[in-house]
């Protein structure tokens, strides 16, 4: 190939220096890590860097956009299904499939991002509540009307608790699986693993949504599920 096939454009390279940042602000965090260290792993200088980011902080911010792209993706697939029962029992799904680290990760991204996420919490910096609040912006008000419909189809037990509460305890529970496998097999041996851990978790977190025992086995078809997300 010519040297020109080989040249970036700006967005590209923007894109690469984000990628080789990552690794980095997840070993050391945002303060451990210097632009000279920055520039060294994108393969790039200083100079070059500070042309496409006008601080470490704006490439930090970077770094939690590219995170974003996957879980808007999704719940942009999903605000084009109906409001319904079965829209909820997917999106349920897709967020525990998303976030319990089950999608294939051949770059470490999502290992990188799960690591800059623990660190944000140990720090109490701005990333982590930064993150969450920017994923689930598109994504509780389709939760919401999801649940309406369910409840006005008869498909709730009684007494349950608004959908904001249940949702998040399901995603924190997902994320702290997450955690658990961080770097590699569980930290604790549990008697499912895999597809099936996965759909045990959804089950499980469909029923603290509320939904009736019935109208679960009714909805919830994991192998189409599964398709689902593999194929997006």
């Amino acid at each position: 190939m010519s040297e020109v096939s080989h040249r970036m454009d700006a967005a590209e390279r923007r894109t690469a220096i984000v990628q080789a940042a990552m690794p980095l602000f997840a070993r050391q965090g945002l303060s451990g890590v210097t632009t000279r260290e920055i520039a060294s792993a994108a393969g790039v200088s200083e100079a070059l860097l500070y042309r496409h980011f006008d601080s470490k902080e704006a490439l930090f911010e970077a770094s939690q956009s590219i995170c974003l792209e996957e879980s808007h993706a999704n719940a942009r697939r999903i605000e084009a299904y109906p409001d319904s029962t079965g829209t909820l029992v997917a999106a349920v799904f897709v967020m525990m499939f998303q976030v319990g680290g089950m999608a294939d990760d051949p770059d470490g991204r999502r290992r990188h991002m799960r690591s800059m996420f623990m660190r944000s919490l140990l720090a109490g910096d701005g990333f982590a509540p930064g993150l969450l609040a920017a994923a689930s912006e598109p994504w509780i008000p389709k939760i919401r009307r999801c649940w309406e419909s369910a409840r006005a189809a008869g498909d709730l037990v009684d007494g349950v608790p608004v959908p904001e509460f249940t949702v998040w305890m399901g995603h924190h529970l997902a994320t702290g699986c997450a955690f658990m496998c961080l770097h590699g097999a569980p930290i604790v041996a549990l008697p499912l693993e895999g597809e099936q851990f996965l759909i045990e978790q959804t089950r499980f977190v469909l029923r603290g949504v509320g939904l009736k025992p019935e109208v679960i086995d009714l909805h919830f078809k994991p192998e189409l599920l599964l398709r689902l997300v593999k194929e997006a």
